[in-house]
């Protein structure tokens, strides 16, 4: 008898101290949930790099996969890798390990696969048609940029992708993800029909916009990409303005020391230029037999970014993450 008090007196008092831990954890759970909205309506953005980057890697990469699903979940590692990172610019290369032809044919393939993944999922429904190449895009990882995550509500000062709809004198009329189309008006000259562009929200009710070329100086916005077929002309290219690093298993071995002797190199230039070989030759190859050069000539470093590797081989999206996580550390 005493027994069954006891015993019942101690399955109401937790029950009791259950429910309150319920509502205390549903107070924690509405107040982070309205801290987070107030930070994200203060900022809801990456900012870029203080410091250019610049990742270059062939076309050739995508040569050795398969099919057209394995190459289009590379393309996407690839992208999102670089997201991460906030690199700057892609450019890809031809390492004439390839045909011609074949070469092209994959860079067009990139560029499909690349303009689809960094519109905005609001958008991408609306202006990407169906195509055969594209029908791999839902098997991978979503992008998730910053200037993507906004909701459906618009929030004062945040900034959003928009596709322009309309074009006026100072204003367009854009779709930007919102439950209605909404005025933007123009710091300077209005952007062209068709494109996408960055805003910034201004007015809540009624939603309006503005829009400004100075905005895409502070904010990220993923990887631009572009193509420059010729390595030499690449590394020359941007020889003045950027440190070059090519990355080989048979560079210097990267150290701490070497870290922070690079980033005082960094220091002197306005960015860097990270290149990488392909998944058949190393850049000393690709150099030394398409080009006739030397490896040294062309950059100012070569460094071994995975030393000690425990497999024969590295891919190209992992030495990528490995090279772009030592550059973070040192790189604003």
């Amino acid at each position: 008898m005493v027994w069954e008090v006891l015993s019942s007196g101690w399955k109401a008092e937790n029950e009791f101290i259950l429910n309150k831990g319920e509502d205390r954890r549903k107070s924690l759970k509405k107040y982070k949930g309205e801290e987070r909205k107030e930070m994200n309506i203060k900022k809801n953005f990456t900012p870029r790099r203080e410091k250019e980057l610049i990742v270059a890697i062939p076309s050739s990469i995508l040569y050795v996969e398969p099919s057209l699903r394995e190459k289009t979940l590379k393309i996407a590692y690839i992208i999102r890798c670089l997201s991460i990172f906030r690199v700057d610019k892609l450019v890809l290369y031809y390492d004439r390990t390839i045909e011609w032809s074949e070469h092209e044919r994959l860079v067009k393939l990139f560029e499909k696969i690349y303009q689809c993944y960094m519109i905005p999922p609001y958008l991408r429904k609306k202006l990407i048609p169906l195509d055969p190449d594209l029908k791999f895009m839902g098997l991978v990882p979503p992008l998730r940029l910053n200037i993507f995550d906004v909701s459906k509500e618009p929030s004062l000062n945040e900034y959003r992708l928009a596709y322009v709809l309309d074009r006026n004198e100072d204003y367009v009329i854009v779709d930007a993800g919102l439950d209605e189309n909404i005025k933007v008006f123009c710091r300077e000259e209005c952007p062209q029909e068709s494109e996408i562009i960055l805003i910034k929200i201004t007015s809540i009710n009624p939603p309006l916009g503005q829009y400004s070329k100075s905005f895409e100086k502070i904010v990220y916005k993923g990887p631009r990409y572009t193509r420059l077929d010729n390595l030499v002309e690449l590394t020359t290219k941007y020889k003045d303005t950027l440190y070059i690093i090519a990355t080989s298993k048979y560079g210097e071995t990267v150290s701490l020391n070497m870290l922070s002797k690079l980033a005082k190199s960094f220091m002197r230039k306005n960015g860097v230029l990270l290149l990488f070989g392909g998944p058949r030759y190393g850049l000393f190859d690709i150099a030394k037999s398409y080009y006739s050069v030397d490896l040294y000539e062309l950059v100012d470093i070569v460094l071994n970014v995975i030393p000690m590797q425990g497999t024969k081989t590295v891919r190209t999206e992992e030495a990528l993450y490995a090279a772009l996580s030592l550059l973070n550390l040192v790189l604003k």
